[in-house]
């Protein structure tokens, strides 16, 4: 006969490894940073715009 095989217990994930879970799910959520600088870029020249006008 065999042994019947034991499945490992799921560890424990500390504070720390549930905070970079967090952030690496919020960091997915973001764009390419190729949009993120170009979203950025073109909001800084309308602002501009809007200051130098007032």
């Amino acid at each position: 006969m065999t042994e019947p095989v034991s499945t490992p217990e799921p560890k424990r994930r500390g504070a720390f490894t549930r905070f970079l879970d967090g952030v690496e799910w919020l960091g997915n959520l973001l764009p390419h940073p190729v949009t993120l600088f170009a979203i950025l870029a073109v909001g800084i020249v309308l602002l501009s715009g809007l200051f130098g006008w007032l």
